[in-house]
């Protein structure tokens, strides 16, 4: 535990957006991986490690393979909602339009602090190519900014403290007017660990509990109490975290059950090891190798093993034939064993 008040931990998560927002610009001038957005977010052209860079393409790969399958699998169903906790600067919103993987009558939906999205409004006023695909089939009646925020017909971005689970729960479905039938997709990327336990369980349960085609995607730290873990928590702590919801699901069998607990009934948790090794794309994965020296090699596989990407289905509406059909589809496949480090 750190001797942190609530305020100064809560300026601490919103500096991790800046701290993101940097990884992916290095990564990207580097070449991992393409997007024409993230440097208009970015005003300090910092480096990182070769270590950072190329984890930071496997988390980025990862998480939008996922979310391009399950937007290509749920596009016979109509509207498709996706909404990104805590999702900062991400690019990902405008990566989708970029690539018309997000079409008209979708909704995207971002929630982060007030101060956060005040930032990122700025910065949508600034730049024309941001404005131009939020613009673009959008109905201009319904394009409207608020003082920390945006909403057209296809887009919201809205400032809110997550833990604050009663009006989270009025900003989607009165404020956006989300659909509780539609496919929607929740995306959490190292944001449910700094919060307290209790609300985060609270806000996996919202979902579970509020929409009946639901899908949420989860990127995390784990393994907190190994001699890696341990270090990483330090470090983590002495920036001014708490970290109780890590230290509450301290594995990914904890996670997995957590998810089961609270209503999701297909679930699957990979390691970020696992999914760089049999998941992504053996012809990609030699580019991004023979883009920067690596040496630390032992280091590479150890921070791979402490964060994990964990995905899952609650599918109400659908035949269980169909439902199984689509989970399997969507699921990553490895022939590798994850019970072996479970626990």
């Amino acid at each position: 535990m750190n001797n942190f008040s609530l305020e100064e931990q809560q300026r601490a998560i919103q500096q991790t957006n800046d701290d993101a927002a940097i990884s992916k610009y290095c990564a990207v001038s580097k070449g991992y991986y393409n997007d024409p957005f993230i440097s208009l977010f970015v005003k300090t052209k910092e480096k990182r490690q070769p270590l950072i860079n190329r984890g930071t393409y496997a988390r980025v790969q990862a998480v939008q393979l996922l979310v391009e399958r399950f937007l290509h699998l749920t596009k016979r169903y109509g509207k498709r909602q996706v909404i990104n906790l805590g999702a900062g600067f991400d690019t990902l919103f405008f990566r989708l339009r970029d690539k018309e993987v997000i079409w008209k009558g979708d909704v995207f939906v971002e929630l982060d602090f007030p101060e956060v999205t005040q930032m990122k409004l700025r910065v949508f006023r600034q730049h024309a190519a941001l404005y131009s695909l939020l613009t673009k089939d959008t109905d201009m009646k319904s394009f409207q900014e608020t003082q920390d925020g945006l909403s057209c017909d296809i887009y919201k971005l809205i400032g809110v403290d997550l833990q604050q689970i009663e009006k989270l729960s009025y900003l989607l479905e009165q404020t956006c007017q989300l659909s509780t039938h539609a496919p929607t997709l929740v995306i959490s990327e190292c944001v449910l660990t700094y919060i307290e336990p209790q609300s985060a369980d609270q806000i996996i349960q919202y979902f579970s509990k509020t929409f009946s085609f639901i899908s949420f995607i989860l990127f995390e730290l784990t393994f907190p109490t190994d001699p890696f873990g341990r270090q990483m928590v330090k470090n983590i702590e002495q920036r001014g975290f708490s970290l109780e919801s890590l230290l509450s699901y301290p594995s990914l069998r904890a996670q997995k059950e957590r998810f089961i607990q609270f209503g999701y009934p297909k679930v699957d948790i990979k390691s970020m090891y696992t999914i760089y090794e049999d998941v992504l794309a053996v012809e990609e994965k030699r580019r991004i190798e023979r883009l920067e020296l690596l040496d630390e090699l032992e280091e590479w596989k150890l921070l791979l093993q402490h964060y994990f990407l964990l995905y899952c289905l609650k599918l109400d509406m659908l035949q269980e034939s169909e439902a199984d059909e689509l989970w399997n589809s969507f699921r990553f496949i490895s022939k590798r064993c994850e019970e072996d480090y479970l626990s």
